[in-house]
């Protein structure tokens, strides 16, 4: 009884495609993921620039601002726009950081999973030349 070291060969290339599928998955995911993010930032800063016009122009309407006019109203409130703006800028930015982060954990198990199954192969590749020595062993007075 011959070792057919064809249904390992072919095992590990079955586990090797699989894990190529899921990391082009993966890989695919992460991409989509920037370039939403890319967008979401974009979009973010766009509007706040529109509204700071818009908030400093309102402020002019009602006199808050102007030649020799220094309302702490007016300055109060662009202080809070842009705080607003960092802060939301700031939780958009963590937000990305976290599901890239999480692409990476995904990537970390693909490859963990990779190992395992093909250590588990190898093992009952070795397992079955063991199996076949012991019965070489056994039969070899007889020879």
């Amino acid at each position: 009884m011959a070792v057919d070291y064809g249904w390992y060969e072919q095992q590990r290339r079955n586990v090797e495609t699989d894990l190529s599928a899921k990391q082009a998955a993966n890989d695919y995911g992460r991409f989509v993921a920037q370039q939403r993010g890319s967008r979401q930032v974009a979009d973010q800063y766009r509007g706040f620039q529109k509204g700071w016009g818009q908030n400093a122009s309102a402020a002019g309407a009602r006199g808050m601002t102007g030649g020799n006019v220094r309302s702490g109203f007016y300055q109060k409130a662009m202080q809070n726009y842009l705080g607003d703006y960092q802060r939301g800028s700031n939780e958009l930015q963590q937000n990305l950081l976290s599901e890239q982060r999480q692409f990476d954990t995904t990537q970390a198990q693909l490859e963990t999973e990779r190992q395992r199954a093909l250590a588990e192969l190898e093992y009952r590749k070795q397992q079955e030349i063991a199996a076949l020595a012991t019965n070489i062993q056994a039969i070899r007075p007889l020879i």
